[in-house]
Parts: structure tokens; sequence; C-alpha cells
């Protein structure tokens, strides 16, 4: 009885035993009846595609860089939000803090009242201190 066992003609020797690793080594067919690509050219598609892919992110981020941070900080934002929220509710929650924070602003606001808003030279300071502080935001180098 014949065995169908496929010879490698580059081995010397007549055994019988099947040859692993050849360097051409096809993939099964497909349900098609068509063969696949080989194991070569997947791995030189492959070793293409990883020597090609920091270009292609250079490219992409080039192109949706500002869009895609903008939609990170606003995504940032939103948790920061509601993670902030989260925990003023809870400080909110505990028994003695929530009037302990009320007096201490209202102690606050009474201070300002009396120190900015009643004198008229407070109120003078008051209005330099904001006109000097929104020329340094818009740039003035006078201040």
């Amino acid at each position: 009885m014949e065995s169908n066992v496929n010879k490698d003609p580059n081995i010397s020797g007549s055994s019988d035993t099947p040859v692993a690793g050849s360097a051409a080594i096809t993939t099964l067919s497909s349900s098609s009846g068509q063969s696949t690509e080989t194991w070569p050219d997947d791995t030189q598609k492959l070793d293409t595609f990883i020597q090609e892919f920091p270009s292609f992110l250079e490219e992409f981020w080039s192109k949706y860089g500002l869009p895609i941070l903008i939609i990170g900080l606003v995504l940032g934002f939103i948790i920061f939000a509601k993670v902030l929220i989260a925990i003023l509710d809870a400080i909110n929650d505990l028994p003695l803090l929530q009037p302990f924070f009320e007096i201490v602003g209202i102690g606050y606001s009474s201070w300002f009242l009396i120190r900015y808003l009643l004198p008229s030279s407070g109120r003078e300071e008051l209005g330099n201190t904001i006109k000097a502080l929104a020329d340094r935001v818009k740039g003035d180098p006078q201040s």
C-alpha cells in the first residue's frame, strides 16, 4: 500500500516523513475554492504597515488634530465637572459642613461689602484693580 506523504526533493534520503517548515507554505484554501496568500507575503504586508504607521499617524494628526483636541478637552471638562459636583455633593451631605460653608460665605461677602463697596476709596481701588487685570488679559504693555 502506498502512502500519500509529500516528499521534499531537496532533502536527501528516502524516508517517507512529511516535510514541515517549507518556505512557501500556503494556507488552506477558502470556502470559495481560491487559495489565499502565502505567509511571506502576509509578513511583508505587516512589515510595510508597521513601517508606514508613524507617517500615517503624523498625517492623520495634522489633518484632524485640532478637532480631536477640542473634543478631548470638552469631554475632559465634562468629566471634571461631574466629579467636582459629586465631591461637592458628598461634602454638602456631611451634617456640620453645610452650615459652616454658609457662615464662611456670608462672612466673606460681608467683609467684601465693607472693605470695597461702601467707602468710595475702596470702590476706586477695586475699579483700578479690575482695569489693571483687564489690561493684562488683553495684553496691553502699560500695566
